[in-house]
């Protein structure tokens, strides 16, 4: 299977990002359409930036070839640039294609991903520089988005961090005031923080958003997480998110590993939404993005399908349970059967249609919300696992 997979990520899915450089404005263009047409005067934005730095540095980490660690400088460069706002700090939502800011908005999802890339690259170049702008974004976010009596995060500002509505992350029907998927993120990148700066304050940061994470997000008697919370942080919707559950439970089990902590109410509760998910959610190899109440969700979407590989390899190394494992392999052959694009130069479709499996045409291939950080990183942890035969 392995060898499978370092083919397809090294043949399909990194030239495509490859073939994405943009050389004239910098970092790498904002729209590739379902015609596989690139716009090259399409946004930039930080959140899709990000994502492009953390794989090409993952890349890098894992097979030290040096033209991944340039492709990875090529999105930190712009980054550094156009993005970093120097003055109030943090990064902006998105600039023009050639820089120039256009969404000045200083949202916490964004900065949760600037974080967790910078700790990536970090790693890559050991550059003291890199390091101390993670630690200069953290102490940013200590100072302007903390809320200390919950240790969740405000999430949307200006510019110059005075809160404002969360219009970034709404919906056609809702604007929640709080999501779980900035919690999710926020996770993720305190957990690359403290590997590489393991010091008090960050641990604090990090236990106490599992805490609050177990306490108030997680509804035990679903087995599964709230979606959106209200100011009073009070569920919005019926919602249940198998994509971020399943995301959830290996990186709150990560996150756990990194601390140390092997007896926190999270561990029983990420076990708990993979049971659910495989229960719930999966079918021969597809995991359906969300419930909303009892209506379904059926398209099939690429980073719900690249979360399940590693959501199902983590359930199986952690229990030992031959039905995750199966799940995995059913949701590899089930992707590269159907989620990806088998035109000459194409990457993943957004998404398809369960029944027919075609794509969905709206969709674009590469857009501000679709980058390579979803199945670049899964594929990379299935390369290190020594559960997955060669």
């Amino acid at each position: 299977m392995k060898t499978m997979l370092e083919a397809h990520l090294l043949e399909k899915i990194v030239p495509f990002w490859n073939a994405q450089v943009d050389r004239l404005h910098g970092g790498f263009y904002g729209y590739v359409d379902a015609d596989l047409k690139t716009h090259e005067d399409a946004d930039k934005g930080a959140v899709k930036l990000a994502r492009l730095l953390y794989s090409y540095a993952a890349l890098y980490n894992h097979y030290k070839k040096t033209e991944y660690l340039l492709y990875a400088k090529q999105a930190y460069d712009y980054i550094r640039t156009y993005l970093i706002d120097e003055e109030a700090g943090g990064v902006y939502w998105k600039t023009t294609y050639d820089g120039r800011p256009l969404r000045t908005e200083k949202h916490v999802y964004a900065q949760s991903f600037t974080l967790y890339a910078l700790c990536e690259y970090y790693i890559a170049t050991n550059d003291v520089a890199v390091k101390d702008e993670a630690k200069a974004l953290f102490d940013v976010l200590e100072h302007h988005a903390l809320e200390r009596d919950t240790g969740a995060y405000w999430e949307q500002f200006d510019r110059h961090w005075r809160p404002v509505a969360n219009s970034l992350l709404a919906t056609d029907t809702l604007e929640p005031v709080y999501t779980t998927n900035v919690i999710i993120h926020m996770i993720e990148a305190l957990t690359a923080l403290y590997r590489i700066h393991p010091t008090p304050s960050v641990k604090r940061r990090l236990t106490g958003l599992l805490d609050w994470f177990a306490h108030t997000v997680y509804d035990p008697k679903r087995r599964a997480c709230h979606v959106f919370f209200d100011a009073d942080w009070s569920s919005m919707t019926d919602t249940v998110s198998y994509g971020h559950d399943i995301e959830t439970s290996w990186l709150v089990d990560e996150a756990l590993d990194v601390l140390g902590l092997n007896d926190h109410p999270c561990r029983l509760m990420s076990h708990a939404m993979l049971k659910t998910c495989h229960e719930e959610g999966f079918s021969e190899g597809w995991l359906l993005s969300e419930r909303n109440g009892s209506v379904l969700d059926t398209a099939m979407i690429w980073w719900v399908q690249a979360e399940a590989m590693v959501g199902f390899l983590n359930g199986f190394q952690r229990t030992g349970n031959p039905a995750y494992y199966a799940a995995l392999q059913a949701t590899v052959s089930v992707t590269l059967k159907h989620i990806v694009d088998p035109r000459e130069g194409g990457e993943w479709f957004w998404a398809v249609c369960r029944k027919t499996h075609d794509p969905l045409p709206e969709l674009g291939i590469s857009e501000n919300w679709k980058a390579n950080y979803h199945n670049i990183r899964a594929l990379l942890k299935l390369m290190h696992a020594k559960e997955v035969p060669a």
